[in-house]
C-alpha cells in the first residue's frame, strides 16, 4: 500500500529545488513587479508538474535496469509499490495539465 510520501518520491519533489533557476532572471534584472513575480511562480509550478511527469516516464522506460540497481530499485515503481500503469496515468495527467495550463494562461 502506498502513502503520500511514496507519491512525493515518485514525483521527485526533492528535485524541485533545481527549478528555482526560473527566478534567476528576476533577481539579475531586479524585476520584482507583482505581475512578473506571479507569472514566475506559476511558471515554476507548471515546470515542476511537467518535470515530475517526465521523471515518471523516465522511471517507466528504465524500469528493468532500475530494478537491478542497488539504490534505484527502491523507487516506487521499481520496487512495485506503485504499479506502472498507475504511474503512467499520473505522468500523463501531470504533463497534459501543465501544458494545458501553460497554453491557457499564455505567460508571455
Amino acid at each position: 500500500m502506498s502513502n503520500f510520501k511514496t507519491y512525493l518520491k515518485l514525483l521527485r519533489v526533492n528535485n524541485y529545488v533545481k527549478n528555482l533557476f526560473i527566478f534567476a532572471p528576476l533577481f539579475f534584472d531586479f524585476q520584482f513587479d507583482g505581475i512578473i513575480v506571479l507569472k514566475a511562480i506559476i511558471t515554476f509550478l507548471l515546470f515542476c508538474l511537467l518535470a515530475s511527469g517526465v521523471y515518471i516516464f523516465n522511471d517507466i522506460f528504465d524500469l528493468e535496469v532500475d530494478k537491478k540497481h542497488p539504490v534505484k530499485r527502491l523507487r516506487p515503481m521499481a520496487s512495485g509499490i506503485i504499479p506502472v500503469k498507475k504511474g503512467a496515468i499520473i505522468g500523463m495527467v501531470l504533463i497534459i495539465v501543465s501544458l494545458l495550463i501553460s497554453l491557457i494562461t499564455n505567460l508571455n
